[in-house]
């Protein structure tokens, strides 16, 4: 995902820069406190790591296709 957000950055202006930095900002909170959620179900048991990493790949990867489709438009 940051190869791509690096990417999509050097084809925006300052504006959008700005704009999808906050959005990332955001989105990093979010995903953060979604997969420390779910791994809080697991209390002190062994799954609560893995459901931890499990989480944050699969959001990373929903969040990379996103980013590809919301920009493909200064990708191309």
């Amino acid at each position: 995902m940051n190869v791509l957000y690096e990417k999509i950055k050097g084809k925006l202006d300052s504006d959008e820069t700005q704009q999808l930095a906050k959005a990332q900002e955001f989105w990093l909170q979010y995903r953060e406190a979604n997969c420390t959620a779910e791994r809080s179900l697991y209390g002190i048991g062994t799954g609560a790591t893995p459901a931890y990493i499990a989480c944050l790949e699969s959001m990373t990867r929903a969040r990379t296709k996103e980013l590809r489709i919301t920009y493909a438009v200064r990708l191309k």
